[in-house]
């Protein structure tokens, strides 16, 4: 599934629709910094896999498109992200056309990068999160590697940051929590993809190797609980089974030439779809082996979350610890330089002299006494 457009975009996310595994809503922008080709459409696709030739919905919005997701609870709906901010919704029943579009009064000030919709008695709540600044609810990661907790029932400003987890030395692509473990999640960012507790705020708990590429995004396997995937800048799919085997992913497979930029698998863990920089989808059918629950699967899945959050918890509590104890000598040392009194530069140069002086001394003696004797 190529971008039928002759200037080609990046495939920014991929949403599968939630009733049949057939359909894949597809956004497309192009994310380059000040990049303005006049020509270049703002279209979007809904995608038939029967009919990979020609998109089955032409989704048009006023500002092209970086996010795209089904509402679960309603498949006609649509929720996108824009490229200037705002953010709009579509009911395929009506055309491509939005039916409504935030004001740019109350949308972002930069492209939305994430929108999702939030489990709610309506079914009509939705989050969004942009590069702008303004995290708003749950959780959120930054261009600067950090992870920001949000507190949505918090009333004061203070209150709505939790907790922040630091790990990535750049821009966070991907945060995803674990759908058998709501407390785990899994971050993707500069060459590495961390898995994190809430419970341990200093470090992630597990991680992957350092890629000589960029990561781009990554999603935990929907069927089981210690599978995730991850995208490469140089155009190759992992897959990780870390029950399996940590240091190495237990598949890797090169999809194209350009970079991967978006990734998301079918609610059935069995076809990922991995969209590119230049606008193109492939959608790679799992073996079953990686797509079907093992036998004590989330037992051992537990076993190894709760154990590596121990070690962490040790080694934090150790941490801390060490850092007592210094800041409590660096304190010691600098109320004794504030018992002893200062020297006045008459005293430091007497004390030098005498030094001076018996250190010449010293040196007398001692070649006076290596004198050979007649």
């Amino acid at each position: 599934k190529r971008d039928p457009n002759v200037t080609k975009r990046t495939a920014t996310h991929l949403s599968w629709h939630p009733d049949t595994c057939r359909k894949v809503a597809v956004a497309y922008s192009s994310l380059e910094f000040q990049q303005n080709v006049k020509d270049m459409s703002f279209d979007s696709y809904i995608w038939d896999l029967e009919n990979p030739n020609k998109p089955e919905l032409i989704l048009k919005p006023s500002s092209r498109l970086v996010s795209l997701e089904y509402n679960p609870k309603d498949s006609h709906v649509l929720l996108g992200g824009c490229y200037n901010g705002q953010m709009a919704y579509w009911d395929t029943r009506k055309g491509g056309l939005p039916v409504e579009v935030s004001t740019v009064e109350v949308s972002h000030r930069d492209p939305v990068y994430g929108a999702i919709w939030l489990q709610s008695k309506t079914g009509t709540e939705c989050f969004s999160a942009s590069t702008d600044g303004q995290p708003t609810k749950f959780m959120v990661g930054t261009e600067q590697g950090i992870i920001i907790a949000c507190n949505r029932k918090a009333k004061t400003p203070p209150e709505k940051i939790a907790s922040t987890y630091s790990g990535h030395h750049g821009p966070v692509y991907a945060l995803t929590r674990n759908p058998f473990y709501p407390k785990v999640f899994l971050t993707v960012g500069d060459w590495t993809a961390r898995i994190w507790s809430e419970e341990i705020k200093e470090s992630s708990i597990m991680w992957t190797k350092n890629h000589l590429s960029y990561l781009t995004d990554g999603c935990w396997s929907s069927v089981r609980p210690a599978v995730f995937f991850t995208t490469r800048s140089d155009g190759t799919l992992d897959v990780w089974d870390f029950l399996f085997k940590q240091k190495d992913p237990s598949l890797s497979l090169k999809v194209c030439n350009e970079p991967l930029s978006s990734l998301r698998v079918q609610d059935n863990g069995r076809v990922v779809g991995c969209g590119s920089k230049l606008g193109t989808v492939t959608l790679l059918e799992i073996s079953s082996g990686l797509c079907t629950l093992q036998r004590n699967e989330k037992a051992l899945a537990t076993a190894m979350f709760e154990r590596e959050t121990k070690r962490e918890k040790i080694l934090e509590s150790r941490q801390r610890e060490l850092r007592l104890k210094e800041r409590t000598r660096s304190e010691g040392q600098g109320m004794e330089l504030k018992e002893t009194p200062a020297e006045s530069p008459r005293e430091v140069l007497s004390r030098t002299r005498r030094a001076f002086f018996k250190t010449i001394e010293a040196e007398l003696r001692r070649k006076g006494q290596a004198k050979p004797q007649r």
